[in-house]
């Protein structure tokens, strides 16, 4: 009995222990279960939330692409690009003195049976870095009738709701500066992104290495770092060219001299079937002088030139220009000695500071140009322009905007001997970081510097055997070259090129001129600070999108 009873003990105790064990094991399975199930959700909804953020984003930059193709299309007027400065179906809004700061526009697709949320309380106001806030609210009216849209409490324009899912919106600001900002937007179950990208009514020719507009242009062993178009044929010679960025021609390419696309290195690729883009004119050029800085209280100005002014003689002259910047100097000093054209004497001699808008104008020849430069100027030419001497980038310390090292990266004098190949020896002509450095107590802007001619801007027979040039230059009717009477050294070009016809540094059956050795290097400072007044191309010009959802702040400042 006693055995029976023990035995019914433990049998009940296993059963109990079994239990336990399969509850524990039960709640055990069920919350690894649940966990997984939760995290499958989570992960579900976590690409449902990045699929809907691709979805948005791409949306958003078609309104972009939209206003690209829309404004690439666009004829030109007096005035610029038609498009952009009056997007049809547009709104205008205006402040409240009545001067238009934008345009609010949405894309026709976006009017069918979507929902198109605008926020309209951050819009920039010509002239300034920041986006004004309020619902079209004190700084800021619409011109007219908002149309199928109305203004909701939350502060955006809404278009009648028929899908109630999906919509694409976009805004296009056109306030005439070189750079303004684009935005679009797209809402997809109640959330939001926005694409940016700068845009400019026309293109810039100082953002291109060389731009020959009417002639081919020959490049032989050298290193091109920038841009490069010609509205011609592209011809390579000698081989071993290196193009660091994209080459564009409107015809196709050719290769002499050994030279082939297989020894050619196209770093950013090429496009032999570009499109004709014209050059400004001569007239374009002389327009620049009604521009000029007239001083407060004067009826002329110190910074037009030419004998229509009567600050000048009426005697034509030639003009020389020696720029001065540097240590114990503030900005740069513009020595302008005017010469008779017919016995060379001295008519009038003058010093100035550099112009506030920065830009002298030259009605004749500039005879004479050189000098270190510390600031902004634009030099136009109703005639031609001749180099007699380097010009240069400097800071208030004086120093130099690039300078040039030896093998061991020490920095070096740029009077070498005669004969020294700079590439060969192993040197390099490299940025300073003494230029503008805050550390050195030198916070100012960095330099620029534009020559903009009707005819040829030449190297003369006066410039150094070892040459340096900081600056873009532009000639209407002629070129840039280098003269070729004399045996020369080594060239250092840091700008933009841009020409009528087709450039050269030297001759190539003789190598006289700067024949030693070359390099172009494009001035990345010129993409976002060209010359003031530089002319450019009836094309326009953008920006890399990126994605922008900042609240408050959709819109891209300038810089």
């Amino acid at each position: 009995m006693a055995a029976t009873r023990l035995h019914g003990r433990l049998l009940r105790a296993r059963s109990g222990t079994a239990l336990l064990t399969a509850t524990i094991l039960t709640f055990v399975l069920v919350s690894v279960t649940a966990a997984l199930l939760g995290q499958g959700v989570s992960e579900v909804r976590e690409v449902e939330q990045l699929e809907g953020e691709l979805a948005r984003v791409y949306a958003a930059e078609s309104v972009v692409a939209d206003v690209q193709f829309a404004s690439l299309k666009s004829p030109y007027d007096s005035k610029g690009n038609t498009w952009l400065r009056t997007p049809p179906g547009s709104t205008m809004v205006k402040n409240k003195a009545g001067a238009q700061i934008g345009w609010l526009w949405t894309p026709a697709q976006a009017l069918t049976g979507a929902k198109a949320r605008l926020r309209a309380a951050n819009v920039l106001v010509p002239g300034s870095t920041t986006a004004v806030g309020g619902v079209f609210a004190g700084n800021m009216v619409p011109e007219t009738a908002m149309g199928p849209w109305k203004l909701d409490r939350s502060g955006y324009v809404e278009l009648p709701d028929a899908s109630g899912y999906f919509s694409v919106t976009g805004i296009a600001i056109y306030l005439g500066a070189q750079h303004d900002p684009i935005t679009g937007q797209s809402t997809l179950r109640e959330l939001e992104s926005r694409v940016t990208v700068e845009i400019g009514e026309r293109d810039d020719f100082s953002r291109y290495l060389w731009f020959i507009a009417n002639s081919g242009v020959t490049v032989g062993s050298t290193m091109v770092h920038g841009l490069v178009h010609s509205n011609n044929t592209i011809t390579f010679a000698g081989g071993g060219a290196q193009l660091f960025e994209t080459v564009t021609g409107v015809k196709a390419f050719a290769f002499v001299n050994g030279a082939t696309l297989q020894n050619t290195t196209f770093y950013k690729g090429y496009d032999q079937s570009a499109p004709t883009l014209p050059l400004p004119t001569s007239a374009d050029v002389n327009q620049l002088q009604a521009q000029t800085e007239i001083p407060q209280g004067s009826t002329s100005s110190p910074y037009d030139v030419s004998t229509t002014n009567a600050r000048y003689p009426s005697t034509p002259f030639n003009t020389e220009i020696q720029l001065t910047a540097g240590a114990g100097i503030t900005g740069t000093q513009v020595k302008l000695t005017l010469r008779n054209q017919v016995d060379g004497s001295i008519l009038k001699t003058s010093t100035l500071p550099l112009p506030s808008n920065g830009l002298l104008y030259v009605g004749g020849p500039v005879t004479s140009l050189k000098g270190d430069v510390n600031g902004k100027l634009t030099i136009a030419s109703s005639d031609r322009v001749n180099l007699t001497g380097s010009l240069r980038y400097v800071d208030g310390n004086g120093d130099p905007a690039f300078v040039l090292k030896d093998p061991q990266g020490s920095p070096i004098s740029t009077n070498t001997a005669t004969g020294v190949n700079w590439k060969t020896a192993g040197y390099t002509y490299d940025p300073n970081p003494k230029y503008h450095d805050p550390a050195t107590g030198d916070t100012e802007p960095k330099s620029v510097v534009g020559i903009v001619a009707v005819k040829d801007i030449t190297l003369t027979a006066a410039c150094p055997y070892n040459m340096e040039f900081h600056g873009a230059v532009f000639s209407a009717t002629g070129n840039w070259h280098g003269d070729t009477s004399m045996v020369k050294g080594n060239l250092r070009i840091v700008g933009s090129l841009t020409c009528n016809t087709q450039p050269w540094a030297y001759s190539l059956s003789d190598l006289k001129g700067w024949g030693v050795s070359r390099d172009y290097i494009y001035d990345e400072n010129l993409t976002t600070n060209p010359p003031r007044y530089f002319l450019a191309a009836k094309y326009p010009t953008f920006g890399a999108w990126r994605k922008n959802d900042k609240e408050g702040a959709w819109l891209w400042a300038r810089k």
